[in-house]
């Protein structure tokens, strides 16, 4: 597969390097920025021949089977749409789209043209994440969840971002605040973890130190999954949550599960720690990563096996659920309400049951 990637700032980079990890299955055919300065430095650093300062010259090269969107979000839509009918099958960053309705075209343009979907939600591939799915499935080293906590958070005063990832943190140049730009990425892998959400009830937190006004501060509330575990979810741009204070704990009734970026523990029902792992000693519940690639060379590999029939965790519809919940979480901000995803979003997510 040779892949164009589109946008090479932090993102573009990144796939580039990630599809160098993957050896001969795929390769970088060529790169775009809009910013030819930026571009001629950045592809010589990555030692890429073909550069492109219009993404539309990618998408009449012949030679390219796909192409990875690594824009600013609010060109995901657009970039996408042109993709498809091309013909080129489409890689895109997260999120999605800035709105489920722009999500749902690109879904449907994708299928219209016969080209695939996929979404480069690196949350989905963490060794982290593949280690707590692993555990908490059959028979889970903690028992049935009864609660579970997902804590993420930064620490500034004025939310933005310097250069060329201005934008970010911009909402008139397409940026967004901290619960859509980090935020998707716990919901994201939150629904690899446990499964689907059923309802999202979220409210915004900003203090007086907080300066900036256009964006949420910090954003915390529940979300409950189909399997009823409430999962408590704070995004923050407040504060960074030290040592393990963040990171995920899962509440089961015969023990504990804490994870963060040092590695996992597990505690019996006496509150005892039992194992260790993901880079100290494990004594052999806590399972190794499948293979020693980055998360952005795996979400790759996985886009690779969509294009060729197998299904991938992070696929179109996948990821423009992870959407859903995210404009469900700011619906219920402003009106103070849960928000039910089968009634707000009823062609995306199933009732319950009764």
């Amino acid at each position: 597969m040779r892949i164009a990637v589109i946008g090479m700032g932090w993102a573009g980079r990144r796939h580039v390097e990630a599809i160098r990890e993957l050896g001969p299955e795929v390769c970088v055919a060529c790169v775009a920025d809009s910013d030819a300065e930026h571009l001629a430095r950045t592809a010589d650093e990555l030692g890429v021949a073909g550069r492109f300062t219009d993404y539309r010259s990618v998408l009449d090269d012949s030679t390219v089977d796909a192409v990875s969107i690594c824009t600013p979000h609010s060109l995901h839509h657009t970039i996408a749409l042109d993709a498809a009918s091309a013909g080129k099958h489409i890689l895109c960053e997260k999120p999605l789209a800035l709105t489920v309705d722009d999500g749902r075209v690109m879904l449907r343009a994708a299928n219209q043209h016969g080209v695939k979907l996929y979404v480069a939600e690196s949350a989905a591939y963490t060794d982290e994440a593949l280690c707590l799915r692993a555990l908490l499935a059959g028979d889970s080293a903690v028992g049935s969840p009864v609660f579970a906590k997902l804590f993420h958070g930064f620490h500034t005063n004025r939310y933005g971002y310097p250069g060329r990832r201005e934008w970010l943190g911009r909402t008139d140049l397409g940026g967004t605040g901290t619960w859509m730009l980090h935020g998707i990425h716990l919901v994201g892998q939150a629904r690899f973890v446990l499964g689907e959400v059923r309802s999202v009830y979220m409210v915004e937190r900003r203090t007086e130190a907080f300066e900036t006004q256009e964006v949420e501060g910090s954003v915390c509330g529940t979300l409950v999954m189909e399997s009823s575990v409430p999962l408590f979810v704070v995004q923050s741009c407040e504060n960074r949550m030290p040592a393990n204070t963040g990171g995920w704990t899962v509440f089961g009734n015969k023990g504990t599960l804490r994870a963060s970026g040092e590695g996992i523990e597990i505690f019996d029902a006496d509150g005892t720690m039992i194992e260790t792992g993901q880079g100290v000693e494990s004594r052999g519940r806590i399972p190794e990563p499948p293979d020693q690639y980055s998360p952005f060379a795996r979400e790759i590999a996985a886009f690779r096996r969509f294009v060729d029939g197998s299904e991938g965790p992070t696929d179109g519809m996948s990821e423009l659920r992870s959407l859903a919940v995210i404009e469900a979480g700011y619906d219920s901000i402003q009106t103070g309400l849960p928000i039910v995803l089968a009634e707000r979003y009823p062609d995306l997510f199933q009732p319950t049951e009764s």
